[in-house]
């Protein structure tokens, strides 16, 4: 009898043990104003924390220039670092931008592979063209940004291609580095994962894109593939390490090339397609989050607009790896909430744009962010 008290005892315990789980919940919005001259929407974003204040510079192209706002005062705008079109040292179409101090702005334009450096005034004092970059082109936004290291800054580089290309895929090097301190151009040795090699594959533009975020703690930048259920780091303190680690979404089982999708050349291909998209470090929990799309749940709708928006606002999950690349959890989003090229990360956790003119809380004065926050349930 005794016996089966204990078995009865230790069942009953077992049950009321719940198993704690985390999960990225979306909690509080936040919403900075915006005028006439900028968009509802930024291709990119940066927080800098200066003197115990949290910064927020954001692209606006309409404007060709980057508006800063203080995080504690997001009813104005503190300062607008706007850049000539034209003349000796302009910048014609604001590119991209990485904010390293007051005085050291590194800044791009459209079509043109020099980096160049700037004041707060946007007066352009020092440059580094890519001589030998050729072809390839750099497009920085917030899923691909620049970032600085000893004294180098360092961009994306994409290769002129599209299909199968078999030759570029082994030789593509995915990154351009600029010396400002001996005027040189260089690459870093990371090429596209052996994943796009393989037979007889035909890749769309939007795979052949890859992402990249920067941990400056320890020195390493991360690489997401669209195709690639893996996360490839790369230390700048050691050439010859490249480590390769699994991210993979459960929801994706596999992706498909362009060539043998079923809907390949129709326009509603891109939607039916799941692939992986940002990695996004956030420095102030020493966590990484990988975002996946998913396919639509409304390809009909979809179909008939032209709104580059509906495929920013896709379905998705956001995959939270550990700093040692463990998975913590994959959580699902609804499609049309959320823009998912308008983000950024500060000390409250990640943010991503809720500022969508479908959306019936949409203010033509405001953007619109909503906090994405690791919870213990």
């Amino acid at each position: 009898m005794k016996k089966y008290i204990i078995i009865l005892i230790l069942f009953i315990s077992s049950c009321s043990i719940k198993e704690n789980k985390t999960n990225l919940i979306v909690s509080k919005s936040i919403k900075f104003r915006i005028d006439s001259s900028m968009n509802f929407y930024s291709w990119q974003n940066q927080v800098k924390e200066i003197d115990n204040n949290s910064f927020l510079f954001r692209r606006n192209s309409l404007n060709n220039e980057i508006v800063v706002y203080n995080i504690s005062d997001t009813d104005n705008i503190l300062k607008r670092i706007k850049f000539k079109k034209e003349g000796v040292n302009s910048i014609p179409r604001l590119n991209g931008f990485h904010f390293h101090n007051w005085d050291s702005i590194f800044v791009s334009t459209s079509y043109i592979n020099t980096m160049y450096l700037s004041d707060s005034s946007g007066t352009i004092y020092n440059k580094v063209s890519a001589l030998n970059q050729g072809q390839k082109t750099m497009m920085t936004d917030n899923r691909n940004p620049f970032f600085f290291n000893k004294n180098k800054i360092y961009s994306n580089s994409i290769p002129p291609f599209y299909g199968e290309y078999k030759d570029v895929f082994n030789n593509a090097t995915l990154d351009a580095v600029f010396d400002f301190n001996l005027d040189m151009y260089e690459t870093t040795p990371v090429m596209y994962p052996k994943e796009y090699l393989k037979d007889h594959s035909y890749w769309s533009v939007d795979q052949i894109m890859y992402y990249r975020t920067y941990n400056p703690k320890r020195q390493n930048i991360i690489y997401s593939f669209p195709i690639s259920d893996s996360l490839l780091i790369y230390d700048l303190n050691n050439s010859k390490s490249l480590k390769k680690y699994s991210a993979k979404s459960q929801k994706i089982k596999y992706v498909d090339d362009y060539k043998n999708a079923e809907n390949a050349f129709h326009k509603t291909y891109k939607y039916t397609q799941a692939q992986y998209s940002s990695v996004i470090y956030d420095i102030y929990r020493d966590i990484y989050y990988r975002v996946a799309i998913l396919p639509s749940d409304n390809i009909p709708e979809i179909k008939n607009k032209r709104n580059r928006m509906n495929y920013f606002s896709r379905k998705f999950s956001i995959i939270t790896l550990d700093s040692n690349f463990n998975i913590i959890s994959e959580d699902i989003f609804s499609e049309g909430k959320f823009n998912l090229i308008d983000f950024f990360v500060d000390k409250e956790g990640l943010w991503i744009s809720s500022n969508l003119p479908n959306l019936t809380d949409f203010d033509e004065n405001y953007v619109q962010f909503k906090l994405f926050k690791l919870e213990t349930i």
